[in-house]
């Protein structure tokens, strides 16, 4: 609706939801990748204006 098209913010954090095989710094399992680069992004974003 365009009363809320400026009103909300659509994070897109599916990428591969699941892992069958540990490799790297992955488990296995589910891989949370969109919230380890959100969380990621949150902090440094953070660090680099000293809010945290």
């Amino acid at each position: 609706r365009k009363e809320y098209k400026d009103k909300w913010l659509h994070l897109d954090i599916a990428g591969p939801a699941f892992v069958k095989k540990a490799w790297g710094y992955n488990q296995f399992g589910a891989s949370g990748a969109g919230v380890r680069m959100n969380l990621t992004y949150l902090l440094n974003l953070a660090k680099d204006k000293k809010w945290a």
